[in-house]
């Protein structure tokens, strides 16, 4: 992983100045075992995952959750073709707990707040500067500290 530096400094003033961001460049065939490694160590955290797509939720959701990534119930999905309701219900199960991972789509970027999370993880580069800050935005809140981890491919 690597953290920002000074050179990044655009990013420091439009983000939370507590947030912390890392990267890490990787082949696509290793983004969901290095996602997995990721989370393993970090079972005692709040980490919100960003996908691309419902379909990449959905199977990520249910494969971490047949490897037993957590055996406590605190393994969630967020994304839009669940009912209101649902999405309601998951998300304040998902405020409820201190150690929890949530995967969702853009539909939890913008307009919920996600107090003490501890990490923001962008398993898919975003489109552009305003999708990635509003997803990071995500953690650091108030006067917290938070992490960033951005994927990406050699390609980008």
């Amino acid at each position: 992983m690597h953290e920002n530096n000074e050179e990044d400094a655009p990013l420091k003033t439009i983000t939370p100045q507590k947030l912390v961001h890392y990267h890490m460049t990787l082949g696509v065939d290793d983004k969901l075992d290095t996602l997995f490694s990721f989370l393993k160590s970090h079972t005692k955290q709040k980490v919100l995952v960003f996908m691309a797509s419902i379909k990449q939720v959905r199977f990520t959701y249910l494969a971490f959750k047949s490897l037993k990534l957590s055996t406590s119930g605190n393994l969630f999905e967020l994304h839009g073709k669940m009912h209101q309701n649902k999405r309601t219900a998951i998300y304040y199960q998902f405020l409820e707990k201190k150690q929890a991972v949530l995967f969702s789509t853009d539909i939890a970027a913008r307009g919920l707040d996600f107090p003490a999370v501890d990490w923001v993880v962008q398993l898919d580069c975003p489109e552009d500067v305003p999708t990635y800050i509003h997803r990071v935005g995500r953690t650091a809140r108030y006067k917290a500290k938070g992490n960033a981890l951005l994927f990406l491919l050699q390609s980008e």
